[in-house]
């Protein structure tokens, strides 16, 4: 079995940060659970998806009168009324084309950033996966919508370094005893 991680913060910069040094030390695939989200506001702005997620979320966006993180928030929990398991079947279909690809023995499972409901920790939890909250207090907004349960792992900060392997030691640690029992 497969490592399966999801991470969830309210800073969108830490929560990249911390996702791409996760993935880098445990060799895992990243799938954006938001991406859906960050292609729609692509095409609003007229702008590539990866340049839309290299930018500030408090950026005011004027044509629409919000920031760039309130648009993301809005067309997220539309989508969700709309269909709310949308953003986990998108997921589970990128998984199992991973599975069936060649891709499956190149890594040694997924980091799914962009968890934001209870159901999403949910599903992932039933999936045998762990979740991570990362929470940062320098961040004015410290919105973080799930809750905590046995298993879940946290990573906290109050600087503005970013997030290092050696940061991360003992959530690293932790992983790779995780993944240890998966293999």
């Amino acid at each position: 079995m497969n490592l399966l991680i999801g991470v969830s913060g309210a800073t969108n910069t830490l929560t990249r940060e911390c996702v791409q040094v996760l993935r880098c030390e445990l060799n895992l695939m990243h799938i954006n659970m938001r991406q859906p989200t960050i292609n729609a506001i692509a095409g609003l702005l007229g702008e590539p998806a990866h340049s839309v997620q290299k930018m500030d979320y408090s950026k005011h966006l004027p044509e629409f009168d919000v920031s760039l993180q309130e648009l993301d928030r809005i067309i997220s929990m539309n989508t969700r009324i709309l269909n709310p398991n949308f953003f986990i079947e998108q997921v589970s279909k990128q998984i199992d084309r991973v599975n069936q690809a060649f891709a499956r023995n190149l890594f040694s499972g997924h980091i799914i950033s962009g968890i934001a409901t209870e159901s999403e920790a949910t599903w992932l939890r039933k999936k045998g996966g762990t979740i991570v909250h990362i929470y940062d207090y320098l961040n004015l907004d410290s919105f973080h919508a799930l809750h905590e349960v046995d298993g879940d792992l946290v990573f906290e900060t109050s600087t503005k370094e970013p997030p290092t392997a050696l940061r991360l030691n003992r959530l690293l640690s932790s992983l790779r005893g995780a993944k240890k029992e998966a293999a």
